[in-house]
Parts: C-alpha cells; structure tokens; sequence
C-alpha cells in the first residue's frame, strides 16, 4: 500500500512548489511512489480520465493517448473500449482489457483546482554605459527602485495518476502533476499529456527508454 501520510503531504505542498518552479502553461510531475516489484515496460496502456463530464474526459484520454503514440508507446482509451458511461463493473474491464492485450493501466483524476500568488519584486538595477547621462540615469534607476512590488495570481490544475498492472491489478507507480496557468482545458490536456508521458517513458514505466524532447 503506498504511503497515504506521503501522498497528503505532496498535495499539501503541490500547489505552492509547483507554482514557483513552473512557467504559465506548463505541467510538472513529481513522483510520489514506486512499487519495489514495478517491471519497467508496459507495451499496452489504456487511459482511464474520472470525470462527469463525457466531453472533458474524451479529450483527456484522446491527449494522452496522442502523446503516447508519438513517443513510440501503445496506448488506448477507456471511452473507445467500453460502450458504456460512468462506472464500469470489474468483470467488464477485465475482459476488454484481456482481449485487447493491455498490460498497464493509467488512471488520472482531477483532485484539485486552486489559485496560488506569485511575489514579484521590481529589479533595482540598470545596466549603464558610456552614452547614458547623469541625469538620464539617475531618473531611470529611481523609476527601478521606486516601482512598486506585485504579486500575480495563477491557477494551479493538480492531477492525481496511477499506473496500475493489470494482471495483477497492483499499484506500480503514482505521481502529482500541476499545470500552471493553462489558458483553457485543451491547453491544460497537452500540457498534462506530454509531461505524464515524458515521465513514464523516462522512468522505463511504459514502452521502450524512448523519451519525449
């Protein structure tokens, strides 16, 4: 059982680490745990996105599943598996993904929407040279030190994900990520899509070594 102490921690932390550390439109993912048994590899991934909402998950397992294929890995989503809408029953998932040879199971799910300030301090500092008068650069450098400092809000998207073994049906890895500042759900989806995918792929969790540039 992964450490839940660990988990609520990481969340705890997600929205204010990840704002300072990320530029407006980007996702960073950190990894909470790794099971000691995981086998690097899955050849087959289908995405689960957990969402009400039928458009916004299709999309969120069409991103996903993009952004797998072109890093080289197979993968699959739920929506194009199951006919069916909402919670699906064990016995159904686990004959679709046995007949469709899917060895690795991504689950991803929407656990937090916040708005963090970012402190922006003005730079007292101008570069001078020759050309640039006494005057000239003494008002400059008092519009510098002067300026008011300002804190700039941005909205912080956290994701939970799990991968999963699916002839087992144990926990092989689990990570946070936060996409700082999307402009819109698309823009957040490939944002999410290509980091998740950069960071399975990189940690040998999914396909080959290959890694997303």
């Amino acid at each position: 059982m992964r450490p839940r102490r660990l988990w609520s921690l990481a969340l705890a932390l997600a929205c204010a680490t990840f704002a300072v550390s990320a530029c407006a439109g980007s996702t960073n993912v950190q990894e909470l745990w790794r099971s000691p048994e995981w086998r690097p590899g899955f050849q087959h991934v289908v995405v689960f996105a957990v969402s009400k909402r039928e458009g916004v998950r299709r999309s969120f397992e069409d991103g996903v599943v993009e952004a797998m294929h072109r890093a080289g890995i197979r993968a699959t989503a739920s929506y194009r598996l199951f006919s069916t809408k909402g919670e699906l029953t064990t016995k159904d998932i686990h004959a679709a993904l046995a007949k469709h040879e899917v060895d690795g199971a991504l689950v991803a799910q929407l656990v937090a929407v916040d708005t963090s300030e970012r402190f922006v301090q003005s730079t007292p500092y101008l570069v001078t040279g020759p050309g640039v008068g006494f005057y000239s650069y003494y008002h400059s450098i008092c519009g510098l030190v002067y300026s008011p400092s300002f804190t700039v809000e941005e909205q912080v998207v956290v994701i939970e994900s799990n991968l999963y073994e699916v002839a087992t049906g144990e926990l092989m890895w689990s990570g946070l990520s936060a996409t700082i500042d999307p402009n819109d759900v698309d823009d957040a989806v490939r944002s999410y899509a290509k980091a998740m995918t950069k960071a399975l792929a990189r940690g040998g969790l999914v396909g080959s070594a290959a890694v997303l540039r």
